[in-house]
């Protein structure tokens, strides 16, 4: 997928292998203040793009919006315990849909890789 790039749907303006992200794929919203702000499930789960949620792909937003992104705040919600939980949440509150890409900051902070894999695990049994 590619996403604010060339648009894609023009015949030879991109390789036909590569997709425009919104026509493939829904995301959560991602202005999010403060952790706190993020946590607030009812508000962060919400569809911001992709038809009401009529796409075949999930990006999760998971990063507080700031200026610049800060590496504290990913040492906040970049914990096993709060990733776990929100990915749980909002696959419930968006009817059960499992999450197909997580959008962070600060990949290498905290737990993603670990959680990411256990999900993905789980996900490949259901």
């Amino acid at each position: 997928f590619q996403h604010n790039g060339p648009d894609c749907s023009i015949e030879g303006s991109c390789p036909k292998a590569i997709h425009n992200f919104h026509d493939h794929v829904m995301e959560t919203t991602f202005e999010f203040g403060s952790a706190s702000d993020l946590m607030d499930y009812s508000k962060s789960c919400s569809i911001k793009f992709g038809n009401g949620g009529s796409k075949a792909f999930l990006n999760l937003n998971h990063f507080v919006t700031d200026f610049v992104p800060q590496k504290d705040d990913s040492r906040i919600v970049n914990t096993k315990e709060i990733l776990e939980d929100r990915l749980q949440q909002c696959s419930n509150l968006l009817d059960g849909r499992a999450v197909n890409m997580m959008s962070v900051d600060f990949w290498a902070i905290g737990d993603l890789e670990s959680v990411t894999e256990a999900y993905n695990i789980a996900q490949s049994l259901n």
